[in-house]
């Protein structure tokens, strides 16, 4: 009996599975709205492409304008060192020795330079 239970709830599930995928249904509504998530998401990464193509943009000229500032943004930011692994590079790399809070002075000098280029790349779009 319990074998005669499970094989006809098992084909009972069955149907009802087959007829229900027969019914579905999408709504217009929900493939417009759909429709329009996809044409946004694909706007928005355009635009973040653009942004990081002016943004290696900028880096490249901020390193052509001053490689120790370069380098400092790129151990630090890039690279995310601490205060002193970036003091060593740039001592052992460049011969600077710089205080840490010297450093810490030159990154938001550099990171202000760097928004400037960048707005002016960007005005130039």
């Amino acid at each position: 009996m319990p074998d005669l239970l499970k094989s006809t709830c098992f084909n009972i599930i069955r149907e009802k599975s087959r007829n229900l995928k027969k019914e579905i249904f999408v709504e217009p509504e929900s493939i417009n709205i759909t429709l329009k998530s996809i044409s946004n998401d694909f706007a928005r990464r355009e635009a973040i492409k653009d942004d990081l193509e002016i943004l290696y943009k900028a880096l490249k000229i901020l390193q052509e304008e001053n490689f120790i500032k370069y380098k400092l943004l790129e151990l630090k930011i890039l690279q995310e060192m601490s205060w002193k692994e970036v003091r060593e590079c740039l001592t052992i790399e460049e011969g600077c020795n710089i205080s840490d809070s010297a450093l810490r002075q030159r990154l938001t000098q550099v990171k202000k330079r760097l928004r400037q280029i960048f707005h002016g790349l960007y005005k130039q779009l």
